[in-house]
Parts: structure tokens; sequence; C-alpha cells
């Protein structure tokens, strides 16, 4: 199964829900799934949890994914997630944070 993982901010984060995230792929990697990461960081943004180097983490680079975005940044977004989505052809999306899912189904729509 294809799994896409989804969440706006990863690169050295140590919060709780990065760890349970970090934890979750891992164990799908372990189960032979294939594992994608999507985050809104930066090129090269390093995981503060140990994780799998099977996991495919694509990083929009796009702003700063803590700050609010503006319309412009929001739709550069949506164009870049679509095509990757598109791309990769997920089984399942799961997104962690209210704010995340709510960005997917819109881009998704």
């Amino acid at each position: 199964m294809r799994i896409l993982f989804v969440w706006r901010k990863m690169g050295n984060v140590a919060g709780g829900v990065e760890r349970m995230a970090t934890t979750m792929m891992n164990e799908m990697i372990r189960r032979g799934h294939d594992v994608s990461l999507l985050t809104w960081d930066s090129t090269g943004a390093q995981a503060h949890y140990p994780m799998s180097e099977r996991i495919r983490w694509h990083c929009l680079d796009l702003g700063d994914p803590v700050a609010k975005a503006g319309w412009r940044l929001r739709l550069k977004r949506m164009i870049k997630t679509r095509a990757l989505v598109k791309t990769d052809k997920p089984d399942v999306i799961i997104c962690f944070e209210h704010g995340i899912f709510l960005s997917m189904y819109l881009f998704l729509f």
C-alpha cells in the first residue's frame, strides 16, 4: 500500500506528534508499505527522530511552515501538492493536525 503522511513541519522539531508520526511511518515501512512524507519544510530539513531512509520526504520549500500563509503562497502549495499526489498516487493520505487536513482537503478537492 502507498501511504502519504502530511505534516506542517518535521524538521528539527522534537514534539510528541513528530515522534508518533515517525514511529508510525517507520512501522509501516517495516510492514512492507511504500511510505512518503509531505511537509512544508525547507529542502534539506533534518528530522529530530530517526526516520527510515526508505521514507521519501517531500519538502515543499514554500514559505515558513509555522507562519500564516497568504493566498498566493497557498496557491503555490496547492499546485505543488496536487502535482506530488498525482505523481505518487497514494492509496491513503494521513494528515497530522486539523489545519493540514483542511488544506489537503481543499488542495485535492
